[in-house]
């Protein structure tokens, strides 16, 4: 089709009138269409940008700060009930294209076992290992040789688990303590995961997802800086996990705000820049999975993941379509798995490191919504802290309202596809049937946060 002479005008950059001009023909004057959209209660975004909208000089430094190498690893979920069994899963997942397994460990004693130590220690196994507390034993088994060269990290955020469980986080932090100032640290194995999963599944707008989850950053680093870790080998030994929602261009947003977030926080404890970019794993969010027409959630997933590696995702986790179910099956784990393979092998998304990069609106909304996370973190320090606001039920509110709000939208013509319309007369069997339990449990006089299903969410 032929550019329209109005729109090439002006040295080969067309204002913002031209366009806006342009769409209300096409439209047919129906500007409705137009309209702003709402990110949660936080933010609002026009509907496109032009490079008049593109000016701020930090757009910039938000380029600078994205993955410098394309590509991710495929990281799938591996659980089991023995090891056997785990074994066999990760190797077949291995080689079908995985490049990194999110072990789901929950046996203690599983390093005491000498074959389970050959495969886990292998170099050429990634190995992420997921644990209900944070694992000291296995953490001393990985750092006691300096022959093994464990590559990985451990999935385990103890002041996440504090705000899920009660149980506070303070002896954790001591071991991460330990670890990096005795045994220092591995060039390939990160102790210390900060995750956003427990805000997300609490109903967190991006806005407060980014907010809390740097406000969860600075509180490790104050801990471990009084502890004698010095600012720069906290950066060097974290890492974030974060869920992507089914929301695209705002997830695809989300991902590289946190790593201009996460750069404004290393230049404010004066490390390198080069020292600021941080390792992001991310997982597709089974918080929007229906729990009819199940097959449905591996559309979500895949709108999810290309969220996530267009954003810049360094390893993700593809949640398999039957997640919820709690049950293990090889085939929507193999489907799942396919997802990050046909983004990588046939869309070619892994040739790019920054996709999102240029882009008027992407560049627009990424520095949106650092902005408005930034303010909301201020407001929570000055508060005193994240420790302090979980105290006194300030994040919960905060979260609540927003949860309140996502979950009324569905009552007045949001659609989420196979739960509100479009759905199956049958439920699908696969899913738990026993009732989910949303409301606040209290701990230690404190309020917990739950995680939540949408789709049980309106329809109870």
């Amino acid at each position: 089709m032929k550019i329209q002479t109005s729109l090439s005008e002006q040295d080969g950059v067309s204002s913002r009138e031209i366009w806006e001009k342009q769409v209300r023909k096409e439209l047919k004057e129906n500007t409705d269409k137009l309209d702003t959209w709402k990110i949660g209660t936080d933010l609002h975004f026009e509907p496109y940008a032009t490079q008049e909208d593109c000016k701020d000089e930090r757009i910039e430094t938000v380029q600078l700060c994205q993955k410098q190498t394309p590509g991710w690893l495929n990281m799938p979920l591996i659980q089991g009930t023995d090891f056997e069994s785990v074994k066999y899963s990760a190797e077949n997942a291995l080689k079908q294209g995985a490049d990194a397994i999110l072990l789901k460990m929950d046996w203690p004693d599983l390093l005491q076992m000498d074959e389970s130590q050959h495969f886990l220690s292998n170099p050429e196994n990634t190995i992420f290992f997921q644990t209900p507390e944070y694992p000291e034993v296995l953490i001393k088994e990985i750092y006691k040789s300096s022959a093994l060269n464990w590559k990985g990290g451990i999935a385990f955020d103890p002041l996440a688990n504090w705000m899920r469980t009660g149980t506070h986080f303070a002896g954790s932090v001591d071991s991460v303590a330990t670890i990096l100032n005795n045994a220092g640290s591995k060039k390939d194995f990160r102790p210390l995961m900060i995750e956003s999963h427990v805000f997300h599944y609490s109903g967190a707008t991006p806005v407060q997802e980014l907010a809390f989850l740097i406000a969860s950053t600075v509180t490790y680093l104050d801990y471990l800086t009084d502890a004698g870790v010095s600012a720069q080998k906290v950066f060097e030994n974290l890492y974030f996990s974060v869920p992507a929602g089914t929301h695209y261009l705002t997830e695809i947003a989300k991902f590289r705000a946190l790593r201009y977030l996460f750069f404004k926080i290393g230049r404010a404890y004066r490390v390198p820049d080069q020292q600021c970019r941080a390792f992001v794993h991310a997982t597709t969010s089974s918080f929007y999975y229906a729990e009819k027409s199940t097959h449905n959630n591996i559309i979500r997933a895949t709108s999810e993941a290309m969220s996530a590696v267009t954003g810049g995702c360094d390893a993700l986790t593809t949640l398999p379509f039957d997640f919820c179910s709690g049950q293990l099956n090889e085939f929507p784990d193999r489907i799942a798995r396919n997802v990050s393979n046909i983004l990588a092998h046939e869309s070619l998304l892994n040739q790019v490191a920054d996709p999102a990069s240029g882009s008027y609106l992407l560049e627009n909304m990424t520095l949106s919504l650092a902005d408005a996370a930034w303010e909301l973190f201020l407001e929570t320090e000055e508060k005193g802290g994240l420790e302090r606001c979980f105290e006194n039920g300030f994040i919960q509110d905060e979260l609540d309202k927003s949860l309140n709000s996502s979950t009324a939208a569905f009552g007045t013509g949001k659609i989420l596809v196979g739960v509100n319309k479009f759905e199956e007369q049958e439920s699908d069997s696969s899913f738990r049937n026993e009732e989910k339990v949303f409301s606040r449990e209290n701990r230690n006089g404190l309020q917990l946060l739950i995680a939540k299903n949408l789709s049980q969410l309106i329809r109870s």
